[in-house]
């Protein structure tokens, strides 16, 4: 914050001019300490008040005083007075200019619920420098939001106007996590009700309320005590592969990821075979996986001679780089 950088750059200023006065009245006039700190503050403030008659260098000494007192006083007294006005007023004008940047958002998602999985989840937003707004009921996690640079709406994500003061109409996903269940069926009633082209995706700790909230609308359920119990197993069986899954898992020290591009139209491969596509060779990425835009099926580990259409998911794995590679060349027009 700039007024409190000023603040303590005055404050530091007005220290220092004490220290000076002191060491000065100290060696020039042969004053005690106490004389002399006396004499500077009288200087400082002026208040004109003479602990005895001066010398020639004590009145330098003491007209620099005042002078100095009178500039490092008068920017005190200013950064006081603004950083007592941010403080009443910087929650107003931060949600103000929060209200204008979630009125622009577009294609942006909604993260429903800030505990701990939600935490993590707007992590990974961030990581990926995706726009995200987080709707949390809590204020001191609100306030936390903000005070981290998150974009938020305090209340209650199964509450319309919430979800729309959050941009539902306009968001690309919604990602809920909140604390219950029913919760999350409620939220995602709201949500499919105010968008129907809206992905959704949601959290459920229970079996039996996966089907609720498949029927509320909800385009996929996770539940994390299913895929939890499935990883620790992982490790035991195939501690390799738990490998593979824990450093994909988003950390900054990975080098490569796992992601999905939508094949365009216009794309070099598209109407040829994987084989005749050469993607691995020409980019580097390694294809795992293939949705087919038509029927919806999940291939793994296609086979050469699997034709790529327009619309299709690959599945990919590389760098980053070599992503960059294949979401660039999806877009060339194919001479």
């Amino acid at each position: 914050m700039a007024a409190l950088h000023r603040f303590r750059l005055a404050l530091a200023a007005l220290l220092t001019m004490v220290a000076v006065g002191i060491i000065g009245y100290v060696w020039i006039e042969g004053w005690s300490v106490f004389d002399a700190l006396y004499m500077t503050i009288s200087s400082l403030s002026t208040t004109g008040i003479l602990h005895q008659p001066l010398s020639p260098g004590g009145r330098t000494l003491t007209m620099f005083l005042i002078v100095a007192g009178l500039t490092s006083g008068a920017v005190l007294g200013a950064t006081v007075v603004e950083l007592a006005i941010t403080a009443l007023l910087g929650d107003t004008l931060r949600k103000r200019r929060m209200q204008r940047e979630l009125s622009d958002l577009r294609n942006h998602y909604i993260l429903c619920g800030w505990g701990r999985m939600g935490q993590e989840i707007g992590e990974q937003f961030r990581r990926k420098g995706l726009p995200c707004v987080v709707v949390e009921l809590n204020e001191e996690k609100c306030r936390r939001l903000g005070n981290d640079g998150y974009l938020y709406v305090q209340g209650d994500a199964s509450d319309d106007t919430v979800l729309i003061a959050a941009g539902v109409k306009h968001a690309a996903g919604l990602i809920s996590v909140a604390p219950t269940d029913a919760h999350n069926i409620f939220i995602t009633l709201s949500a499919r009700a105010l968008n129907k082209q809206l992905y959704i995706v949601a959290r459920s700790i229970y079996d039996q309320d996966v089907h609720k909230l498949e029927l509320a609308g909800a385009n996929r359920v996770v539940s994390p005590y299913v895929i939890g119990a499935r990883r620790i197993a992982s490790a035991i069986f195939h501690p390799s592969v738990s490998d593979f899954l824990d450093a994909n898992a988003g950390t900054d020290e990975v080098g490569w990821e796992i992601e999905e591009i939508q094949v365009s139209p216009n794309a070099p491969f598209v109407g040829k075979t994987f084989r005749e596509s050469a993607i691995r060779e020409r980019t580097g990425c390694t294809v795992l996986a293939l949705r087919e835009a038509a029927s919806q099926r999940l291939t793994g580990n296609p086979p050469p001679e699997t034709v790529v259409g327009p619309g299709d998911l690959l599945v990919v794995v590389g760098t980053p780089e070599q992503l960059r590679r294949l979401r660039s060349l999806r877009k060339e027009d194919g001479r």
